[in-house]
């Protein structure tokens, strides 16, 4: 009798001592096994090390690795994951975040019996730590499996995507620059690339929601980065002969909200900036139109804050 592969689980951390237990408690109660779990500490200032270290004696089929990386980054984390790692196939998660017990199994039932599918997907619901119950769920298979409905709906999240280590050669590592929408950049490779993928209606795992998510981070860097990935996904689909016109209009709306963010949070040159880059994805009348008033109520907005003129 064959036996079954070894699925590696890579999940970079940084000071999450109060719930990466619950996290690596959801792994170990996986249907599946064997499995590779990889926890890349980024540096944790807290006892992260020691809640993981009390699990290394489990003895659950569960073969543990820790890292301390130091502090470099997300990505980087991920790099170092990907490197080590001994599966056929990687599933890469966050460490505040629960499995539910067929995580893997119910995505590897799909992958292990179809060898022209790179990728398997599911759905998920979102919780937080004072309600453990989910209250938003998923419904990915309602959209259509293409890059520009996955970049309009943020069809993305870390956790959905478990990929064989073939499709992992393809798309690359984790490009260690990008501070925001790290997700985005990284799993939109799978659609410009063309890998194919399949994506089951359960919902698998759940998505913690609470005041540390990175993503309330308002910093210029995160809105330069957010706007280097739009350009990088742009660029890439070009040099892939991917010409779409609706992919392009997305990517300019998504670089406007950028320049109406920075220019709200006082960032006045960044936003100009990111207003003439926008222009570029800009291609149809009601954009140009909506383009001019963006710099007309800019304009006033900034002759206003002139001193000694009448407001």
């Amino acid at each position: 009798m064959q036996s079954a592969s070894l699925v590696s689980i890579i999940i970079p951390t940084y000071n999450r001592t109060s719930i990466i237990g619950e996290t690596i408690k959801s792994v170990f109660a996986q249907e599946y096994r064997p499995i590779e779990l990889i926890i890349v500490d980024d540096g944790s200032t807290d006892n992260t090390r020691e809640i993981v270290n009390s699990f290394l004696l489990k003895g659950t089929g569960v073969s543990l690795h820790y890292i301390n990386n130091g502090k470099k980054g997300g990505n980087v984390a991920r790099n170092v994951g990907i490197r080590i790692s001994k599966g056929e196939y990687i599933q890469f998660f966050d460490s505040d975040d629960i499995m539910m017990p067929n995580f893997i199994s119910s995505r590897m039932d799909v992958l292990s019996k179809n060898d022209e599918i790179d990728y398997c997907g599911g759905n998920w619901c979102y919780f937080d730590s004072n309600r453990d119950e989910c209250y938003l769920y998923s419904d990915v298979n309602k959209y259509r499996h293409d890059l520009v409905t996955h970049l309009k709906n943020h069809l993305f999240p870390t956790p959905a995507f478990l990929l064989k280590k073939t499709a992992i050669i393809k798309i690359g590592y984790w490009d260690e620059v990008v501070m925001r929408l790290q997700d985005i950049d990284y799993f939109s490779r799978l659609f410009y690339l063309g890998l194919k993928g399949y994506w089951i209606d359960e919902v698998i795992f759940k998505i913690r929601k609470h005041q540390q998510n990175i993503s309330a981070d308002h910093s210029p860097n995160i809105f330069r980065s957010s706007t280097y990935v739009y350009r990088k996904i742009e660029k890439e689909c070009i040099k892939n002969k991917m010409y779409d016109k609706n992919r392009s209009q997305l990517i300019g709306d998504r670089i406007l909200e950028n320049s109406n963010h920075c220019y709200t949070l006082g960032y006045y040159s960044l936003s100009w900036k990111f207003f003439w880059l926008a222009w570029l994805f800009l291609p149809r009348r009601d954009k140009h139109l909506k383009a001019f008033y963006f710099i007309r109520r800019n304009i006033i907005r900034f002759i206003r804050k002139i001193p000694g003129l009448k407001k």
